[in-house]
Order: C-alpha cells, then sequence, then structure tokens
C-alpha cells in the first residue's frame, strides 16, 4: 500500500452550470474512500486559451490520497464521465475537467499521465489557484516557487479574476 501523498488537482468547467459542476466534481471527491480534501481554491473565472470558447470558471484541490498516480486518474476519469465529459476532441468546452497537477514530488512520464503536468507552468488559471491553496509550493521538476513561475508568465492573454 502507498502511503498518504499530498496531491494538487485542477478544476474546470465552462459548459452548463459551471460553478455546480465544480462543486458536483468536489463532492464526488469527498466521497472516495482513499482520498481527503484538504484545501479548496476560491473559484476563478478565466478566459479559454487556444481557441473561442465559453469563459472557465477554475479552482484547485489541496488532497491527500493512498491512491498510486494511476488510480488517482482513473478515479478523475470516472467523475468527469458521471458529470457528462465524454472523449472527444482537445481544447473544447466541456462540463468538467479533472487534473492532477502535482503528485507529492513525484516526477512520473506513463502513457497516459506525465506529473507534474505539463503544461501548468503556462497557465495562470492553474497557477493562481495553486498559490492561493500553498504559498511556498514548489514545481517539483525545476524547484521553483509558484510564485516566481506565475512572476514570469507573459501571457497577457491569459485573463484571471476572481468569482465573487
Amino acid at each position: 500500500m502507498i502511503r498518504n501523498e499530498i496531491a494538487y488537482l485542477s478544476l474546470g468547467s465552462n459548459r452548463g452550470r459551471r460553478a455546480e459542476n465544480i462543486r458536483r466534481a468536489i463532492s464526488q471527491l469527498r466521497d472516495q474512500p482513499d482520498l481527503r480534501i484538504k484545501a479548496i481554491s476560491s473559484l476563478y473565472e478565466t478566459s479559454p486559451v487556444g481557441f473561442k470558447q465559453p469563459l472557465y470558471l477554475n479552482a484547485a484541490l489541496k488532497i491527500k490520497t493512498s491512491l498510486p498516480p494511476e488510480k488517482l486518474l482513473e478515479c478523475l476519469k470516472k467523475i468527469e464521465e458521471d458529470l457528462g465529459r465524454h472523449p472527444g476532441p482537445r481544447w473544447r468546452a466541456r462540463t468538467i475537467d479533472l487534473d492532477i497537477i502535482f503528485y507529492g514530488r513525484r516526477l512520473l512520464r506513463a502513457r497516459n499521465l506525465v506529473v507534474p503536468h505539463p503544461q501548468f507552468r503556462f497557465r495562470r488559471f492553474v497557477l493562481i489557484p495553486l498559490l492561493e491553496l500553498s504559498p511556498r509550493l514548489k514545481d517539483p521538476k525545476t524547484k521553483k516557487p509558484i510564485g516566481q513561475i506565475l512572476a514570469n508568465l507573459t501571457s497577457p492573454d491569459q485573463k484571471v479574476r476572481l468569482k465573487k
């Protein structure tokens, strides 16, 4: 059995009742016996990256889990499916998107899973909620603080605002 690990997840929705989709995903995560939610970020309304789509709501979670990374991914995919997300083209509107950003300090490259998430360093909508949850958090690969990565990000097209 794997010892409990701290992991960070990113949640996003830009289809249907966005806040409700995120709440339902969090509720299903709370129901998982091998996972405990330690902290939930605020909701942020964010512009989509890449393609013209509706605005997203994004958040981050800090969890403690005994699930290995691949089983955690399976759990997240099942929740996505339960909430109406179906396989299809990338970069399209979705009811829910659940991603593993960090899993402890592990560096992992598997067929269906790369940890840390390969795009997190370029996404304000991931970095800002992570920074809210853990201001001293560092990228396990580069050892750089999340705040420094965010400060060095130069993509002005990524708009992120706290959802009131």
